[in-house]
């Protein structure tokens, strides 16, 4: 194992999700979901911008073995991968006498 292509990092994550389901009548259900999550990497990668010290080495005869310098950049500043979803969803179901039931999904 190569020494120079380790480093040390930090992950800070929160999440926030909230869900309702409500059936408005016999026949017509809803539900909705939605999330935040809100991630910072810190210090993920190489901490030297010199060309020697700070360039990463692969090796294709070695399944592109890593040497000399960690792949990420640790002095760019902190990553954010933060991000939202929103999830909405109806359902609908009928019963006729004549032609059965049916169940009609949308969102």
């Amino acid at each position: 194992m190569d020494r120079n292509s380790l480093y040390d990092f930090s992950r800070d994550m929160n999440l926030f999700t909230v869900n309702y389901y409500g059936i408005l009548t016999p026949r017509l259900s809803v539900e909705a979901r939605y999330s935040v999550r809100n991630e910072t990497i810190n210090n993920q990668g190489g901490r030297s911008a010199d060309r020697v010290e700070g360039t990463l080495l692969l090796d294709s005869s070695q399944s592109y073995r890593r040497y000399w310098a960690p792949a990420l950049c640790g002095i760019c500043g902190p990553e954010e991968r933060d991000n939202q979803n929103l999830f909405l969803k109806g359902s609908y179901f009928l019963t006729t006498a004549g032609a059965g039931s049916h169940n009609t999904v949308f969102g």
